[in-house]
């Protein structure tokens, strides 16, 4: 499966949400390479890390605002980010125990991130528009990392 690239359908037009989600189809797509080209384990496990650390740093971005503007969506939202944080662990942990998951990663990451993109990140960022006293999320909000 191809992996899912940026366009302008999935933008939210919320620059700090809108430049996460581009550089989380950026680590994307260098792991689908690393992985095409066979990349030294230790090289993909890194990829992999960072790419579980961005995303933890994303969905933290994303609730915290949630949690300050008082979206009624947060707990759907939030269990969405959850399960694919669980369905990214296994993959990775079974890709780095030495298991050839590369099509079942990228299909993973590439439709969730899209679908996610299009029932949730959307529809939140519709409803933050709407709010008048907020044209764009708060830039001093500070992300708190999820344990």
């Amino acid at each position: 499966m191809p992996t899912a690239i940026w366009t302008d359908e999935i933008e939210t037009g919320f620059e700090k949400i809108d430049a996460q989600h581009r550089t989380l189809f950026s680590l994307m797509a260098q792991i689908d390479t690393e992985m095409v080209d066979n990349a030294p384990p230790n090289d993909l496990a890194g990829r992999l890390r960072q790419l579980l650390e961005f995303t933890d740093l994303h969905f933290a971005t994303e609730e915290r605002l949630m949690r300050k503007l008082g979206y009624d969506g947060l707990d759907v939202h939030v269990k969405s980010h959850e399960d694919l944080c669980e369905r990214i662990t296994v993959a990775t942990t079974r890709e780095l125990d030495g298991h050839d998951l590369h099509g079942e990663l990228m299909a993973i990451l590439s439709a969730w991130l899209v679908e996610h993109i299009h029932t949730q990140d959307l529809p939140m960022a519709r409803w933050m528009r709407s709010l008048s006293r907020h044209d764009e999320p708060p830039s001093t909000l500070e992300p708190e990392i999820r344990k």
